[in-house]
């Protein structure tokens, strides 16, 4: 039996909009970075990396502890560096969006062909 590997969705969620709303457009355009709460009375810093839109603006990204890489959503993992980004999700813990799992567990090649031509066979005249 194949290991279950942990789901994207089941880590929490830290997002460049949320700390957006909760800390005022004007203070969150301005910083370079911000404070996060994770829980447990535990503060991580994340850096906030400008970053140039389509129409001429700057619009601030997440910069993930981990890699460096620059996205617009962080999760919270139980260990060092606390935060990372669906990438480092990916390596390190193997976890997978739960579509993909869900496809992968009952997926057998040509199950829904098989099934299809089962239905329709007594149509025919």
């Amino acid at each position: 039996m194949r290991p279950s590997h942990p789901h994207i969705e089941d880590f929490p969620l830290v997002s460049a909009r949320s700390l957006k709303l909760s800390i005022g457009n004007k203070r969150f355009n301005a910083a370079s970075r911000v404070e996060v709460n994770i829980g447990n009375g535990m503060n991580v810093s994340i850096d906030l990396v400008p970053r140039p839109t389509n129409l001429g603006s700057v619009m601030r990204h997440l910069c993930c502890p981990r890699c460096g890489r620059s996205c617009l959503k962080l999760r919270v993992v139980p260990r060092e560096p606390w935060l990372v980004c669906n990438v480092c999700l990916k390596e390190s813990f193997g976890a997978r969006f739960a579509s993909q799992s869900r496809r992968m567990v009952g997926s057998v090649p040509g199950l829904r062909s098989q099934a299809y031509f089962e239905q329709t066979e007594g149509d025919h005249v």
